[in-house]
C-alpha cells in the first residue's frame, strides 16, 4: 500500500515492524515509524484522512483496531484486509459489514481475504 499510494501523490505515513525498500525511505512523501501498528493510535494533533490495513491478523484483532479509530476519528476511511482463518468467520465478517459505510468485497487474487472498505462520507 505505501508503494501504491506515494506513486499516487499520497503522503504517507507507514507503520511496519521492518524497514521499507530504500527506495521507499527516500521518498518525501513516505513517513516511516518501524513499530506495531497496533500500538499506532490516533493522535488529536495529527490528521489522517485514510488507513490501509494488510495486517497479519485474526479478524477479531483488526475489528478491534478499526474501532479505535472510529471512536477517535469520525472523518477517516479504511481500506482493510480481512484474513479470514477457520470456517467460523462469519460473525466477524457480519461486524464489519454492520460498520454504517461498509462494504465488503473479495478482491480476484485474495483466496482467504476480505476486503472491507468504510468511507466516512456514509457516516
Amino acid at each position: 500500500w505505501t508503494w501504491v499510494l506515494a506513486n499516487l501523490g499520497c503522503k504517507v505515513t507507514s507503520v511496519d515492524r521492518a524497514t521499507l525498500k530504500p527506495s521507499l525511505m527516500q521518498n518525501k512523501l513516505i513517513t516511516h515509524k518501524i513499530g506495531d501498528a497496533f500500538k499506532f493510535h490516533p493522535n488529536e494533533n495529527a490528521h489522517y484522512d485514510w488507513i490501509f490495513s494488510d495486517l497479519i491478523c485474526y479478524p477479531e484483532r483488526l475489528y478491534n483496531f478499526v474501532c479505535v479509530w472510529l471512536n477517535n476519528k469520525k472523518h477517516i476511511n479504511f481500506v482493510c484486509t480481512i484474513k479470514l482463518q477457520g470456517n467460523d468467520q462469519k460473525q466477524w465478517i457480519e461486524k464489519f459489514n454492520n460498520i454504517p459505510g461498509s462494504k465488503i468485497t473479495h478482491l480476484y487474487h485474495n483466496k482467504h481475504e476480505l476486503t472491507w472498505i468504510n468511507l466516512s462520507k456514509d457516516r
